[in-house]
């Protein structure tokens, strides 16, 4: 523990000394802040509580916990309990409402401005490469908007980020602290949104393959050591995730970390089963609960039931039509990995017009979809360059996060906001590296330029004596 804070000593020592990670972090500051100003001289604290229906359960979820409301069950099933954990400490040190806890995140999004600025330099050992990352994540309109608004996307995101920057710290150092650090960061994240509950694997693998940084080849008592020392960090993720697991399945006989997470195969399915039958999705579910109700003479069908119909239904539908259900998630993921952020629409609503013009003007001449063609470029460089380590640190992140995104949809930006953790450094990589190889192009012609505007000597025998 000595060492620990000694480290974060260390790092905030570094922070004071360095005038652009100053100037980045005030940077991110400033942008939300201002955000948060605009959107507070349109909407009101009670319209920001509920704005979308998830942050009403949310809040219901912790009303419950502090005893001023009834305790919300069914949310905290759906939704898991780490972010209501989260504003019912908010609530019970500083009240109810959303002012204390947007500027918790507004804090927590800019503080992770600073760390991937810290993972991208850590991957590359390039600073112009971490400087660039964090710009882009501090001007992230996804970011921005969902720092003000309640919502599990940037606690998690937080979490996150630093679970794996802990992680990676960990392997390098050889550090068992720093992996006990990163179980724990992990395990809450995946409490806050079960979008993560595979991760553990992910960290795994990245203990089998992580080519290492200071020693060539594979090293196998090296390799066994840094299993047995690096494995604890996701074996912490999964006992927490499992704990949680296991209190659903003993309360309501449901082994997942949120509903939520359970849904995803029944919507692929619903879809699938639409374009076929040419109906809506919606109808097809709601016609999978009235056969039950029928079958039963139940009025209503509770969540574990939904559960249970859900996943017969998707299992069917995967037998009878596999073909269309992938082509729907392909189709999704797609959708998702492209899709403009919509949040602005219930936050800036005096603007929403303009804003959908120009997210409009943007769609039609296909910029959306720079952001993965240039992550594709920065993916080509790190292979030519064989950069193998940044390779499958950011690969791995950004091939989970997209293929979890096509599980749902209508969502926005924010379903793919993970996935920043990566796209920000792949993209600023490209950019850096782009730049270095024109560098001797750019000196030419600069220099060419000199020459040009050089003084013109008059003398025509300037090495003639008078």
């Amino acid at each position: 523990m000595i060492q620990y804070t000694k480290n974060v000593r260390v790092y905030l020592g570094f922070l004071k000394s360095r005038l652009d990670l100053q100037c980045l972090l005030i940077f991110a500051l400033i942008l939300r802040f201002g955000y948060l100003l605009l959107m507070l001289g349109q909407v009101s604290g009670d319209e920001i509580m509920g704005m979308i229906p998830d942050s009403g359960n949310y809040v219901g979820i912790a009303r419950g916990l502090i005893d001023i409301g009834p305790a919300d069950e069914n949310s905290i099933l759906i939704y898991g309990p780490g972010y209501g954990y989260f504003l019912g400490c908010i609530f019970f040190l500083f009240g109810v409402g959303p002012f204390a806890v947007i500027l918790i995140q507004i804090i927590l999004s800019s503080v992770s401005c600073l760390l991937i600025y810290k993972l991208g330099r850590d991957l590359t050992g390039s600073k112009a490469v971490g400087i660039v990352a964090g710009l882009l994540s501090a001007t992230s309109f996804t970011s921005i908007s969902l720092a003000s608004i309640v919502l599990s996307d940037t606690l998690f995101f937080f979490l996150f980020l630093s679970g794996n920057l802990l992680f990676l710290h960990g392997l390098k150092n050889e550090r068992r602290l720093f992996h006990v650090g990163a179980g724990v960061a992990i395990g809450c994240a995946i409490l806050v949104r079960s979008i993560g509950q595979f991760w553990p694997l992910a960290m795994l693998l990245f203990i089998f393959i992580l080519p290492f940084e200071q020693a060539r080849g594979w090293q196998w008592k090296k390799r066994l050591h840094l299993i047995k020392t690096a494995g604890i960090a996701p074996l912490i993720a999964l006992l927490i995730m499992s704990a949680w697991m296991t209190r659903n399945y003993s309360h309501y006989s449901v082994p997942v970390v949120a509903f939520t997470s359970a849904g995803g195969p029944a919507n692929i399915a619903a879809q699938a089963l639409a374009q076929i039958e040419n109906r809506e999705a919606g109808d097809i579910q709601a016609e999978w609960f009235n056969e039950y109700t029928k079958a039963t003479g139940d009025e209503d069908v509770s969540y574990i039931d939904k559960y249970r119909i859900s996943g017969a239904a998707a299992r069917s539908v995967f037998y009878e039509h596999p073909g269309e259900m992938i082509d729907v998630y392909r189709a999704l993921i797609w959708e998702n990995l492209n899709t403009s952020n919509e949040l602005y629409r219930s936050q800036l609503p005096a603007y929403k017009w303009p804003i959908v013009a120009k997210m409009n003007w943007l769609r039609e001449r296909s910029f959306f979809y720079l952001c993965f063609w240039l992550c594709m470029g920065g993916f080509f460089l790190m292979v030519l360059l064989r950069k193998w380590r940044l390779l499958m640190v950011t690969g791995i992140i950004y091939i989970y996060f997209a293929m979890m995104i096509g599980f749902t949809q209508w969502q926005g930006s924010r379903l793919f906001y993970p996935g920043q953790i990566a796209w920000t450094i792949v993209i600023s990589f490209f950019i850096i590296m782009t730049l270095r190889f024109l560098k001797p192009g750019f000196k030419w012609i600069g220099q060419s330029i000199l020459r040009y505007r050089q003084p013109i000597d008059r003398d025509p025998y300037p090495g003639r004596r008078s």
